[in-house]
């Protein structure tokens, strides 16, 4: 049975309208940002910030209208903490990778993205946002601030790893320190993964909210059953190939895990519900 998650409301036109808009502006904007990063045409950091900024609130007030006290919570939370770190960047010129604050911004926004709507639109429960948001928060921290999984190899291996001063971004590059492959390369396959994981996700969400509040057995829903899940283990796992940490590692393959158990609960729950 090719049926997606099951919904519990049916959108109005206008909560529906501006979700598409909102998830329009945000892949577009964020395929010009690697696209411009990669051939060194990007218009400027403002231009990304700004369109993201209304894309994601788009997505957040079309989400509001429709949602249950506790989705209203989360959905300003994560409007808000967007909105913080968005203009933080706007408003100040140094605020760039490989400073500490820097992690707050990338922390909050991902956060951001988790609870505004990329998972699935169901009632909202707030332990299944508990594990995606650990692994974020320890991603980012082993990201910008000591990469454990160098400390690990160097005791495992005897290998001798240049870790003095103070380990930012560049010590993240796992295989670029290791030799394997270069940064850009390295960045590159990661955007590509994230990328397609992001599509991956948005496809899924428009099919399920043109759905009305029924089950989606059309659309990607017709090859894929969870294609949202599916698209987070990927967005993540396109975070992991620019920047793989051993506590990350073991933390996404527990978030593969979870979504794996999910999206087998629900396939059974809508066999009944059907």
């Amino acid at each position: 049975m090719g049926s997606g998650e099951k919904p519990y409301v049916a959108l109005g036109l206008l909560p529906r309208l501006l979700i598409y808009l909102g998830l329009a502006v945000m892949l577009v904007s964020f395929f010009l940002f690697y696209a411009g990063h990669m051939i060194r045409l990007y218009p400027g950091r403002e231009v990304f910030l700004v369109t993201s900024l209304v894309g994601f609130q788009s997505v957040v007030i079309g989400r509001f209208l429709n949602a249950k006290p506790i989705e209203k919570i989360l959905l300003g939370v994560a409007g808000l903490s967007f909105a913080a770190a968005t203009t933080s960047l706007l408003l100040y010129p140094e605020f760039r990778f490989g400073r500490w604050d820097y992690f707050i911004f990338m922390t909050l926004l991902f956060l951001s993205f988790i609870t505004s709507g990329l998972l699935p639109i169901r009632k909202v429960r707030v332990q299944d946002y508990g594990i995606a948001g650990a692994f974020i928060v320890s991603f980012f921290f082993e990201m910008f601030g000591f990469p454990l999984s160098l400390y690990l190899i160097n005791a495992l291996l005897g290998a001798n790893f240049p870790l003095l001063g103070r380990p930012g971004l560049e010590k993240a590059h796992l295989w670029v320190t290791l030799g394997i492959i270069d940064s850009i390369k390295a960045h590159f396959l990661s955007a590509l993964i994230i990328t397609s994981g992001v599509a991956l996700v948005i496809i899924g969400h428009v099919t399920l909210y043109a759905g009305r509040g029924k089950v989606v057995d059309w659309g990607i829903y017709r090859y894929i059953k969870h294609p949202q899940y599916i698209g987070i283990v990927i967005i993540t796992g396109g975070m992991l190939v620019e920047y793989p940490t051993i506590p990350t590692l073991a933390m996404w393959l527990a978030l593969t895990f979870m979504y794996l158990v999910k999206a087998r609960r629900e396939t059974r729950e809508l066999l009944g519900y059907s």
